[in-house]
């Protein structure tokens, strides 16, 4: 480290002062470590590229495609082929995310997707495997592979990692992302001793 200096406001109503060891909300910079993680159990052979998803989320060994819009069959059917750990990486998995944030589900697609939502935020999903076999109720957006779409693929590949390495997410990423990059402040929750 050559030079290092904060500067700036942590808060802009409060006009504090921004610090060196002001902390920040990561949002989806989560997904690159989730991907990091999951890089090192592939690299030790703890899980394969073409592995189906289903291997480590039974759920997905059911899931569904969405029809193309403008088809005469509108039951969701059956994916022409698993989806994979790679679909995860490549946000090629065909999961979907619902509707921007503020914003209407504009279908039933979309909807589904707002009411897997509130039901975290009543409590009724308590773990990243809770949440995944939700997401694996729903049916996909497109085929596995057939198209790139924003969604829930790094949820997914964060409770791959968990099955696969045999720890919860943040414990592993912390044991062999995070702390060997001196990446001490980094953490899916504000520690109590460092919240203001």
């Amino acid at each position: 480290l050559v030079h290092f200096r904060a500067s700036g406001h942590a808060d802009l109503c409060a006009r504090a002062p921004m610090r060196a060891d002001t902390l920040f909300r990561l949002y989806s910079q989560t997904k690159p470590v989730t991907v990091v993680g999951a890089l090192r159990l592939l690299e030790r052979g703890a899980l394969g590229l073409d592995d189906p998803v289903a291997k480590y989320i039974p759920g997905f060994a059911r899931v569904r495609v969405q029809p193309k819009s403008g088809r005469s069959r509108k039951a969701p059917e059956a994916p022409a082929c698993p989806v994979t750990v790679r679909h995860l990486l490549a946000h090629t998995s065909g999961v979907g995310f619902g509707p921007g944030f503020g914003y209407e589900p504009e279908n039933e697609y979309e909807k589904a997707y707002v009411d897997v939502v509130a039901k975290v935020d009543r409590g009724e999903v308590r773990s990243l495997a809770d949440w995944c076999d939700e997401i694996a109720r729903l049916p996909l957006r497109f085929q596995p592979g057939a198209d790139w779409g924003y969604g829930y693929s790094s949820d997914l590949l964060g409770r791959v990692v968990e099955v696969a390495s045999g720890q919860a997410l943040d414990v592993f990423l912390k044991k062999e992302v995070l702390d060997p990059l001196g990446m001490t402040d980094t953490s899916f929750a504000v520690p109590t001793n460092k919240a203001s």
